[in-house]
Parts: C-alpha cells; structure tokens; sequence
C-alpha cells in the first residue's frame, strides 16, 4: 500500500468516519437529552416558587427558581421555569410555598393541580405530559389518591416535590444522522487537502537552518517551551509553584534573542530604517494576539473601561501582567543598543561592563518603582531581568563565539557543559518547585533577580553545549513545538484550564480538583491545541522570520 493512498485516502476515511460517529453519538446523547425548560400549566392558590433541577447523567447539576403568584378561584396559568439549556437525566420539580408556617400555628392543607406540563428540548420534539401520565412519569410521596395530577404540600417542609423515574429523551431526529455524515464529509475534505508538514505551527519547527544554526534554534525553543510549561505546571500541578522560574526565562530569552542581530553587527543600531524595522517587526509579533484576546475577554463582554485600558498596556489584569512588561522592553532596547554597540566597537569587553553597571544601578533605584497596574495591586517592572538577556548575548555572541580558544575548549569538554547545564537548570526548577533548598541557599533562591541571573548563565551554557546530551533532551519535540508557539501558548493557557474545569463540573458532573497533574495534562493538551491555531491564523500571517542565514 502506497504511501499516498495512506495520506490521500485511507487516513482522511479512517478519522471521518470516527468524526461521524462521535459527532452521532454527541448529538443522540446530548442534544436529546438537553432541556431548555419547563413549562406547567395548573392552579395556584398561594405565593409559591417552582425551582427545577435538572441532573445529568454524571451527576453535575444546574437550578433554576421561579417566583410566582398563584390566582384565586378555578382559573389556571402557566408557570415557567428558567432556560436550563442543560443535558438531563434526571429531573426534580418542586412547588414551595413563600409563607411558611409559624410555630405553633395550626396546618392548613395547601394544592397544587397540574393540568399538563410541558418539557421543551430544542434540539428535539417537545414532551408535553397530561395529568394521567404524570404518575407514569414522575415519582412524587405528594400526589393525591386517586387524582392524577394533584399534589398536596407538606405542612412541615411547604413543598411539594416531583423526581422524573423514567429517561427523559425526545425522540431522535433525522437531522442527527445527515449532520454526522456532513461532519464526516468536512473532516475528509479537510483532512485530505492539508499537509501537516506545512502547517504554519509545524513548519516553523525547522526554520533554523534559515535563521542561525539548526541545533541552537532547537535549544532556544526548547526552553521557550520549557518556560512555557513551567509556567502552566505552577498553575494546575500538585505542590509545584515554579512560574517565577518560567517568567525569568522567558524575559531572559527575549532579552538574549531580540539584542542578537545588534551585537552581531554593532553598527545596525545607528541606521533608522534597521531600528523602524525591528520595531515594526516586535509590535506585529505580538499586537495582533495579544489584541484580539483583550477583544474577546473584555470587549465581547462589554467591560469597555479595562479593555481600554488593557489596549494602551495601562492595565494587565491576571495572567496577562508580563504584556506590559514585554511591551515596554521591546521600545526601550533600541535605547540601551546605542550605548552598549558603541561601546562594542571600542571593545568587546565594554558592553559586558555596561550592561553589569546598568542592571546594579536600576536594581537599586527602581526597587520600589511599580509603574504597571494588574487589577489588584501594582507591580514593578522587571527591567533587570530583560537586561540580564542583552547581557547574556554579548557574553555568547560578542565573546564566547569569536573566541577560537574558548569554541575549541567549548567543543572538548561539551559533556561537562552539558552536565554543568543540566545540574543548575534542574536544581533551579525542583527549588521553584516541590523542594526545599538548603537553609543557606534559601534567601538567594526565592528573589526573582537570583532566578534571572541563573536563567542568563543556564541560556549561554545551552547555546554553548547545543550539540551535547543535555541539549538534545531541551530541544525535543515537545518542548520544541510549545516553543515556536510559546506566546499563544501563555495568553491562552488560563483559558485552557477554566475549558477543563467547565467540562469536568458541567459534562462530567465531577468537582474539579484545584491542582492534580491529570488537570494538568488536560489543560496542556487544550491550551497547545488552541495555541497551534493562534500562532498558524492570527500571529503567523502578520510577521516574518528572515530567511537568511547568519
């Protein structure tokens, strides 16, 4: 069997045949079972509130309360529940009485009579229930001997109840089967006319031999990934709270990157069309995302004022704080480029002095500077930490790379690179984690500007040992692909936990737990999904990476 019959034919058949039939399966089990509401139609002689339950079949559960005023005399009227828009299995209907009675204050009997009730589905064809199939249908301790249909309300609780003892399915449809063959039809098609390879998301993933060197843009994503997963892991996993070691990488990483072309060529930095160019380039790198979820978190649900506020970079609210602090590094840099590629030019060694002088001098006077507002209380912004990067690169690519002695040695001893790496990268995640330092590490471990600074050494040795053991174990696949799609990836990762978290309580009917690593890799797996589809059809169309190499 030829490998384009495979791609063409069979692989398209196999997943749209399995698309049609879970698509047939969702829609017999929950569009016939999905209640909108329900609809009673009777006499009331007293103030009294209907509330439904509907249950279903995994025990997650939605309530719905109706006041209402019964009338007097043999007049009848329609009473209706709430919209439940939910899948039941089980239904309970209670009629309670607003004035309850008072100790010592003699019972008086109280009826609800039901002429008919209607059980509107809408997706399927409505149950209207007569007053002689109500026992048939429901269980109730309340109802009347001997009349269908009347319920007498308990003197001591004040309500009547009704408890569904059937399974409350409308009928199927025809349209279920012809939507499923539909699903199955687009599902091939699909299938059948994409070439996974060239998928914006995946073909990224070998952009390195255009761009710098194969193995060093591997590295470099792995740890976009890895930061990316840290971060992701300190929201849902059990005992661990490394996101601050996820956030140090990933502001050291932008520093380290974006300075890279200007410590290669010291003298772009004086030319504006290259400063306009690098410009344009980073606001439409993360502009067009990062816009349009602020436009579907607050505009959609019409929270103008901090929508507004979240488009000038004023406000960060939540997970999003970083976009203020990125935002504003990616203006500032060319500022801090002009000094330290002049002083290049002199020497080498000058921009690393700079740098070292620059992060000391802001570290001790912007201490308490905490010009960002996230919603709840303000923060700093992290400058130092997108510094440590800048300086980062001019050790790598302004010395360690031009040096033939240190490459050489570099070469010799990759493994004991590769070791060293790997010893301070992952005692710096198990301390951020679910283990203690020692006593005496303590204190330096747990501020942020210690976790830079290790971040900053961990970057120039990967990128130094990108061909040893350790570096191949970073740029795996996984990591890899998270990476390439790493800032969708983090703008949509609290998305991604709250779609688990409804689906567990609302479909399953399970309580979610606040941590556990099943969580965890549930929320991976929806958040790398949607970030394949923002990086391919919302980041990617709007920059460009430079096919040339350096």
């Amino acid at each position: 069997m030829s490998s384009g019959f495979i791609s063409k034919v069979a692989l398209p058949l196999t997943l749209a045949v399995a698309a049609a039939f879970v698509s047939h399966a969702s829609l017999s089990h929950f569009f016939q079972t999905t209640l909108d509401r329900v609809v009673v139609n009777g006499k009331f002689s007293e103030k009294m509130v209907l509330t439904t339950t509907t249950i279903n079949s995994q025990g997650a559960r939605k309530v719905s309360e109706e006041h209402f005023d019964g009338l007097k005399g043999s007049e009848k009227i329609r009473v209706g529940s709430g919209k439940h828009l939910f899948s039941t299995d089980k239904l309970i209907i209670e009629f309670e009485l607003l004035d309850k009675l008072s100790d010592g204050e003699t019972p008086k009997i109280s009826y609800v009579n039901i002429y008919s009730m209607e059980l509107i589905f809408p997706y399927a064809q409505d149950m209207i229930i007569g007053q002689h199939r109500l026992p048939d249908i429901f269980a109730s301790k309340d109802f009347v001997d001997d009349s269908f249909g009347v319920l007498q309300i308990d003197s001591h609780s004040g309500k009547a109840v009704l408890e569904s003892k059937v399974e409350l399915v409308a009928p199927q449809h025809f349209s279920y089967l012809l939507l499923s063959v539909l699903i199955g039809l687009a599902v091939f098609l699909l299938v059948r006319h994409t070439q996974i390879k060239k998928f914006p998301a995946f073909s990224d993933l070998d952009l390195g031999r255009h761009i710098s060197s194969t193995s060093e843009f591997n590295v470099i994503n792995g740890l976009r990934g890895l930061a990316a997963i840290l971060v992701l892991l300190s929201h849902t996993a059990p005992g661990f709270y490394g996101i601050h070691i996820g956030l140090a990488l990933l502001f050291v990483l932008s520093g380290f990157l974006l300075s890279k072309s200007f410590v290669l060529d010291p003298d772009k930095i004086f030319k504006w069309r290259n400063v306009e160019q690098y410009l344009v380039k980073r606001l439409r790198r993360i502009l067009p995302m990062y816009y349009l979820f602020i436009f579907m978190t607050f505009v959609v649900t019409l929270q103008l004022e901090t929508a507004l506020r979240h488009f000038l970079f004023i406000q960060a609210a939540g997970h999003l704080w970083p976009m203020t602090q990125i935002f504003s590094f990616y203006m500032l840099l060319p500022i801090v480029l002009v000094f330290s590629c002049a002083l290049h030019k002199l020497n080498r060694f000058l921009p690393l002095l700079f740098l070292l002088i620059a992060i000391f001098v802001y570290i001790d006077l912007a201490e308490g500077w905490k010009p960002y507002y996230n919603g709840r209380f303000a923060i700093q912004f992290y400058f130092h930490a997108f510094l440590m990067g800048v300086l980062a690169s001019y050790i790598h690519y302004g010395f360690l790379a031009n040096s033939e002695g240190v490459s050489f040695a570099i070469k010799r001893y990759s493994l004991v690179f590769g070791m060293g790496t790997a010893v301070i990268l992952l005692l710096t995640i198990a301390w951020a984690g679910p283990f203690t330092p020692p006593e005496v590490l303590k204190a330096y471990i747990s501020d942020f500007r210690v976790k830079c600074a290790l971040c900053a050494i961990i970057v120039v040795l990967m990128v130094n040992a990108d061909r040893s053991w350790f570096a191949a174990i970073i740029g795996n696949w996984v990591f890899r692909s998270v990476g390439v799609v790493g800032f969708s990836f983090y703008l949509l990762h609290g998305l991604g936990m709250d779609i688990f978290t409804e689906f567990q309580e609302q479909i399953l009917g399970i309580e979610a737990a606040a941590r556990s690593w099943w969580f965890s890799l549930s929320a991976f797996i929806i958040t790398y999904w949607m970030a394949l589809i923002a990086y391919s059809y919302v980041e990617r169309p709007f920059f460009g990476f430079r096919h040339q190499k350096t």
